[in-house]
């Protein structure tokens, strides 16, 4: 397991690989300036966040590089990541039903493969620099008449 990013959780997660002698699994990357490497060596990525969470760049970035999401039901993730279509959403703190889904890809890879071409498509054609412009022209175009 690759675990990318910082913040105030962490030291307990590293106690908690340090006690469950997981040391030799789970590798602890910092902060990264490019993340494109990571995502694609991965399988599967996931945001489990369970306070708010706005609309995330680590979700488009993964899904960009056909790699399916496992996340949370929280905030905007929902406009990019559609069950069964681009990835999977989970309750916050559901620890079983997010087990339950990261277990599901790593042990399905052609369905893995599948949804991260899908989430990769999706990205392109509504979260590209391109489709957005675009999609703030024709708002703005609509809401001058």
């Amino acid at each position: 397991m690759l675990l990318a990013g910082d913040g105030v959780t962490k030291t307990l997660i590293e106690k908690q690989v340090k006690e469950n002698q997981l040391a030799n699994r789970v590798k602890f990357l910092g902060e990264l300036a490019d993340v494109r490497p990571v995502l694609a060596a991965t399988d599967v990525t996931v945001l489990a966040s369970t306070a708010v969470e706005t609309f995330s760049m680590a979700m488009l970035e993964s899904m960009a590089m056909e790699v399916p999401m496992v996340a949370t039901d929280i905030g905007g993730l929902s406009e990019a990541i559609i069950p069964g279509e681009t990835g999977d959403l989970v309750s916050p703190k559901d620890i079983d039903a997010l087990v339950k889904a990261l277990s599901y890809y790593v042990s399905n890879r052609d369905y893995a493969a599948s949804i991260g071409a899908k989430a990769r498509s999706l990205v392109i054609e509504k979260f590209s620099k391109k489709s957005m412009v675009q999609e703030t022209e024709r708002v703005l175009l609509e809401a001058k008449h």
